[in-house]
């Protein structure tokens, strides 16, 4: 098994955590901030994000469903 650098299930399976700059990662708040969004959508997790400027604080608010595609164009294709 891969060694991975951050905790996800931990972080987003709990409905509220905080990290901390400088203790939990390393990286610039915007990138750490995207970096988190990202494996929330990996993960199926709607999130709210906060910044504290030293940190972020992640709400986990429910599991995303499967968009639904919806085409407007119903127009049968002949050839």
């Amino acid at each position: 098994m891969a060694n991975r650098k951050y905790p996800w299930e931990k972080w987003l399976g709990d409905p509220r955590t905080v990290i901390k700059r400088g203790v939990d990662y390393n990286l610039s708040q915007a990138i750490m901030f995207q970096v988190v969004k990202n494996n929330a959508t990996l993960r199926r997790k709607r999130i709210r994000l906060v910044d504290t400027n030293d940190g972020l604080i992640i709400e986990v608010l429910g599991r995303r469903e499967d968009a639904k595609v919806s085409h407007s164009n119903k127009t049968p294709l002949t050839t």
